[in-house]
C-alpha cells in the first residue's frame, strides 16, 4: 500500500475487535444458547428448519463456548496474515460507496461511509458484505463468489490469496462476530415486534419494515446456518493447537 494509506490508516490489530465490548464467558453463551432454543421453539416459522433442530442446538451449546475460548487465537490468525490485509470498509455494501466515470471514461468510485475504513483482513470486509445475503447465497455461491473477489483483489495488485484460506477466515471472523453480538438478537426481536407470535414468517411487514429487527434476524440466520453447514466445531481443535504454540 502507499505511504500515505500507511500514514492515515495504519494497520492496528486491537482495533479491529467486533467491539470494546469484554467478551462473554463461556457460561454466559450457554445462557444465550438456551436462550435461542427457546426462542427457536417459540417463533419456528422465522428460521429455517437446519438451524432449530435439537441436534443442531445441542452440538451449538456444546461448540459455541469452547469457540469463545479461542476467540484470541482466531483473531491473532485474521491479523498474522499480511497478504491478506487491505484498506477496506468493514461494512463492504455497495451503498457505502458512489461510482462516476472520469472524464476519459474510466469508472471510478469513492466512499461516503468512513465509519471502521482500516487495513484489515479482507474477510471482515467479506463478511460485512454478505452476512445480510439469503443463505442460499452462503450455501450455494460462495466458492464462486470468493474465487471472483480474489482474482479481481489480485488483478488490482494484490496478492495471489488461497481461496481455501479465505473461507477459513470468514469462518473465524463470523463465529467471533456472531458470539459477540448476533446471539443476543431473540430479546431485541420481541422487544421491537411485541407480537412476534402472530407473525407469520420473516417477510411479514411487522419484521420486514423495521430494519433493526429485519437485520438482526437475517444476519443471526446466517451465522447459524455458517455453523450448521460449515460446521464450525471442526475448527476447534485446529484453533486450539494454534493458540497453544
Amino acid at each position: 500500500l502507499p505511504a500515505i494509506v500507511e500514514r492515515h490508516f495504519p494497520f492496528d490489530a486491537s482495533k479491529l475487535s467486533v467491539s470494546q465490548r469484554k467478551l462473554y464467558t463461556p457460561q454466559q453463551i450457554r445462557n444465550r444458547v438456551a436462550r435461542y432454543s427457546d426462542f427457536a421453539a417459540s417463533y419456528p416459522q422465522l428460521l429455517p428448519d437446519n438451524i432449530r433442530s435439537a441436534e443442531f442446538i445441542t452440538r451449538l451449546s456444546e461448540e459455541a463456548p469452547r469457540f469463545m475460548s479461542l476467540v484470541p487465537a482466531a483473531n491473532e490468525i485474521l491479523g498474522g496474515k499480511p497478504e491478506f490485509i487491505a484498506l477496506c470498509h468493514w461494512n463492504a455494501n455497495v451503498d457505502n460507496g458512489w461510482f462516476w466515470h472520469n472524464a476519459g471514461g474510466d469508472l471510478e468510485c469513492g466512499l461516503m461511509d468512513w465509519g471502521n475504513v482500516s487495513q484489515m483482513n479482507v474477510a471482515m470486509a467479506l463478511w460485512g458484505c454478505l452476512s445480510a445475503a439469503e443463505t442460499d447465497i452462503w450455501d450455494n455461491h460462495l466458492e464462486e463468489l470468493l474465487l471472483l473477489f480474489a482474482l479481481e483483489f489480485k488483478n488490482c495488485g494484490g496478492a495471489a490469496l488461497d481461496i481455501e484460506e479465505l473461507n477459513l477466515h470468514i469462518l473465524l471472523y463470523a463465529g467471533t462476530m456472531g458470539l459477540a453480538w448476533l446471539l443476543d438478537a431473540p430479546p431485541l426481536l420481541l422487544k421491537l415486534v411485541p407480537d412476534l407470535a402472530d407473525v407469520n414468517s420473516r417477510f411479514d411487514p411487522r419484521i420486514a419494515e423495521v430494519e433493526a429487527a429485519r437485520a438482526q434476524l437475517q444476519i443471526m440466520t446466517v451465522f447459524l446456518n455458517l455453523w450448521e453447514t460449515q460446521d464450525l466445531g471442526k475448527l476447534l481443535d485446529w484453533l486450539h493447537r494454534h493458540q497453544k504454540r
